[in-house]
């Protein structure tokens, strides 16, 4: 579950009281992407879940206001990253190359990418899917190992 910009510090600890000890429960792998500021109490409060950032930077510092380093991901205990969300690839400008250098950056740093992919309305309505998503799978997994692939 992506929660996108939702729950403050409070609601989260609230809510993963309540998630944790049901996905304990259960015979699955159950995560969630937090926003930047729930990241430590979401890890904090993750016996059971997968905690995930909703997204990264590749450089490791700069000047790049608003965005959080993979170090950043690590000193908090993030185990996995969403990259690529078309929210991001619309309103934030991430391309494909944007996303393979994030992803390349996250598997350095032993956290497991969670690329997401997938077509507009307005692609899929013109029949172009399958090329979106290619491309899109080209692009984002340019030069990378095929063990590095299988890992995300």
């Amino acid at each position: 579950k992506n929660w996108k910009m939702h729950k403050t510090m409070k609601e989260t600890k609230e809510f993963m009281e309540a998630v944790d000890a049901a996905a304990a429960s259960e015979n699955a792998v159950f995560g969630i992407g937090a926003p930047y500021t729930a990241l430590s109490a979401a890890v904090a409060g993750a016996k059971n879940l997968v905690i995930a950032a909703e997204n990264c930077h590749w450089e490791d510092s700069g000047a790049f206001t608003g965005e959080i380093s993979v170090p950043m991901l690590q000193e908090v205990g993030v185990t996995h990253c969403i990259i690529g969300h078309s929210e991001r690839r619309e309103m934030f400008n991430d391309t494909d190359e944007t996303v393979n250098k994030k992803a390349k950056r996250l598997i350095d740093a032993g956290i497991t990418p969670i690329l997401c992919i997938g077509e507009t309305e307005a692609q899929y309505d013109a029949g172009d899917s399958e090329k979106v998503i290619r491309d899109q799978l080209t692009g984002s997994l340019a030069d990378m190992c095929p063990k590095c692939v299988g890992n995300m």
